[in-house]
């Protein structure tokens, strides 16, 4: 019998739960520690930046990332070493006081399965779903809510997403308590406009 919960409560992972980029710092390391040459960390930034100022899709930056040899291996060592420093603690708490509340916590992120998945486990999310073959993005993020929704008899009205991202403007409009954190100017005038919380920290 699965378990009751009185809400579902949404966080995004990178730039939301951290205050950066979870692959890009993975990357990093996977650079230090010599798994990766100095010209893959290259592209890999240079893909990530483009990424950020939507000159490629997010589908090739996942692509590029997926091509690197067993990085699952690494992930756990990432983690343990130098998650803590990237922790938004602010967002953190929010996630742990979600929790408290008897809501199903759920990190959805267009990061690696491999790595976005133990670091949502090592946070304390109920539920992880990332990156696969293909990127989770806002459509597909607002797809798997509605499915948990159905899943966990939550009504969507009860439902809470936290995001830095505008490509998840599809989750925040599905929700009945979409909060940006961090927004740029666009997804802060969407905000605005639609009367939407958004937090600074």
């Amino acid at each position: 019998m699965e378990k009751s919960y009185s809400s579902l409560t949404i966080f995004d992972l990178d730039h939301t739960l951290l205050k950066s980029n979870s692959s890009l710092a993975f990357g990093k390391f996977l650079y230090r520690k010599g798994v990766v040459s100095f010209f893959k960390a290259l592209q890999l930034s240079f893909l990530y930046v483009f990424c950020k100022f939507r000159i490629i899709r997010l589908e090739k930056l996942l692509k590029a990332s997926l091509a690197i040899p067993t990085p699952q291996e690494y992930a756990q060592e990432f983690i343990e070493k130098y998650l803590v420093s990237l922790i938004n603690t602010h967002m953190h708490e929010q996630l742990i006081a979600s929790k408290n509340r008897h809501s199903l916590t759920v990190v959805l992120s267009a990061a690696p399965n491999y790595l976005a998945c133990p670091i949502a486990n090592y946070l304390g999310a109920d539920l992880c779903v990332a990156s696969t073959q293909s990127i989770l993005d806002g459509k597909a993020k607002a797809k798997v809510a509605a499915e948990l929704a159905g899943q966990y008899l939550i009504s969507l009205s009860d439902t809470t997403a936290y995001t830095d991202s505008l490509e998840d403007l599809p989750l925040l409009e599905l929700v009945g308590h979409p909060i940006a954190v961090n927004p740029n100017f666009l997804l802060k005038k969407i905000c605005n406009k639609k009367g939407w919380r958004f937090v600074r920290v």
